[in-house]
Formats: structure tokens, C-alpha cells, sequence
């Protein structure tokens, strides 16, 4: 980093625990001679999205979350997660960038070509969350398909396992997402969005056995992120505080006092999460 530059702080949410403690997740350690100050933020409520009403904690984990770290210390926020929680309220909230890790994976997927497939270690029950996704970033007619290589149903050990499976690289694992990537080069894809943050250990194992564009919606978001910070300089200002932002850290303080805040199982260590 050029002497005297400031440093940009970015708040990231979304990113699960990093495989050892202390270390930051590697495609925010790939960007470390960037100089960029990465403060990754728990959430007091939330938990797994397994259904849309699990949704409405999860947003309002995430939006309190932003609203209560990034004013005056930080410069942009990255939404570091595919489902994007709260991003629209976010944007609302808060007057500096905010980044969703979908969205800049889906456009740089429209860059690649006109198609594009999608593959996913959650399983197919999720397949409600990647249609809301691809109709609110209006990228419908564009993906040729979804893969869920992850089973049929999620459990609640299901986030748990499937964390520890990308930091090991497991082959097994490997094998079927590329498996999976290939079917949809069949079908016309240009490219393959890797559709979790948490799949960015394995983007290189699946990149070098593709014959066509793996974007890792996890770096695609950072990319993103760097690209605006570069553009728009620092932005440490918010909107407020409008009644909507009190109101919104009230309810979760009312929140956090009850069974939702503390019922760790059933967090999903990808998505939402508390410094261990």
C-alpha cells in the first residue's frame, strides 16, 4: 500500500467462522496488500434461512448489525452471502456502498456470455432462495439451470457439515460439484456461478476442471466492493437516525433477550454467526 494512503475499512456480514481462529477467510486474505481494514460482524438474532419466514430474523439480524458497526467505522458494506439478507434495507439505512456477493456474481456471469448456470452445495429444499434471487436481480431468463449438490433436505447439522466439507476440500465433494458444473456447460451455460460465499476454499479445485468461466460469488463480491471503494472513496456517513433505524435497534434489543438470540443450534455457521 502506497505510504499515506488510508486504510478502507469494510464491514463484512455474512461470512461464517474462518477454518482457524483469528484468520481472516481466504478470498479477504487474498486482497491483503490491498490495505484493506476487514471487520467481520456477528449478528445478535438469526439464524439458518431454512424457510422465508426463517428469513425475517435473518434480514433483521443483518440489518441491525450494519446499522449499529458501519456508521463511522466503516467505508462500504460487503454482504457476503448469496442470499443477500437485507440488502435493500441496508442501502436504505445507510449512506455509503453496500455490496451484495449475488449480485456482483450475477454480473460479472452476464459479462461472461449470454447463459449461465448455477451450482450449490445446499440442497434443493433451498431452491426457493435462489428463485427469489434470480427474480430480484432480474437474471431469470439468463440461468439455464440450478444444481443443488447437497441432498434433498437441509437439517440443522446440514450448514455445520457443509462448512467443514469446502475447508477441507473434500473430493467427494468436488467430484460431484464439478460433475454438476459440466451438466450445465451442457446445457448451454457460458459460465457457473458457485451459488454460496462458502464454496470460495474450493473455486480453485473446480476453476481448473471447467472448460468455461467459475465465478466465486464470494470474490466476485470482494471484487466489487474494491472496485467501488476505488471509485467513490470513503463514505463513513449514514442517513440518520430516522425513527425506522431506532426502531429497528430497539426490536432487537428486545429480541436478543429471548430464546431466538441464544438457541446456537440452530445458527448456521456459514451465513449467521457469533465469534466462537
Amino acid at each position: 500500500m502506497p505510504e499515506g494512503r488510508t486504510v478502507s475499512r469494510v464491514l463484512v456480514l455474512g461470512s461464517g467462522p474462518p477454518p482457524k481462529v483469528g484468520q481472516l477467510h481466504v478470498h479477504l486474505r487474498e486482497q491483503a496488500a490491498r490495505g484493506i481494514g476487514w471487520r467481520i460482524e456477528p449478528t445478535r438474532v438469526g439464524g439458518f434461512p431454512f424457510t422465508p419466514l426463517d428469513v425475517v430474523l435473518t434480514e433483521l439480524g443483518h440489518v441491525d448489525a450494519a446499522l449499529r458497526a458501519a456508521p463511522g467505522s466503516a467505508d462500504a458494506v460487503l454482504l457476503d452471502t448469496f442470499g443477500e439478507y437485507g440488502l435493500a434495507a441496508m442501502r436504505s439505512g445507510l449512506v455509503m456502498p453496500v455490496i451484495g456477493a449475488a449480485e456482483a456474481a450475477l454480473a460479472e456471469a452476464r459479462l461472461a456470455g449470454p447463459r449461465f448456470g448455477i451450482v450449490t452445495v445446499w440442497p434443493e429444499s433451498m431452491d426457493w432462495l435462489y428463485q427469489r434471487q434470480l427474480r430480484l436481480l432480474d437474471s431469470r431468463e439468463n440461468c439455464v439451470g440450478i444444481r443443488y449438490v447437497g441432498g434433498a433436505a437441509a437439517s440443522e447439522q446440514t450448514p455445520r457439515e457443509t462448512l467443514g466439507a469446502m475447508h477441507r476440500e473434500d473430493a467427494g465433494w468436488i467430484g460431484r460439484i464439478a460433475s454438476a458444473m459440466q451438466s450445465l456447460v451442457d446445457e448451454g451455460a457460458s459460465s457457473i456461478v458457485l451459488g454460496c460465499t462458502c464454496m470460495a476454499p474450493v473455486w480453485e479445485a473446480l476453476a481448473g476442471r471447467a472448460s468455461v468461466p467459475v465465478i466465486c460469488a464470494a470474490r466476485a463480491g470482494v471484487r466489487a466492493v474494491l472496485s467501488t471503494l476505488d471509485s467513490a472513496g470513503s463514505h463513513a456517513a449514514t442517513q440518520g437516525p430516522p425513527a425506522s433505524i431506532t426502531a429497528v435497534k430497539a426490536l432487537v434489543d428486545f429480541v436478543d433477550r429471548g430464546p431466538a438470540a441464544t438457541d446456537q443450534d440452530a445458527a448456521c455457521p456459514v451465513c449467521i454467526t457469533a465469534p466462537e
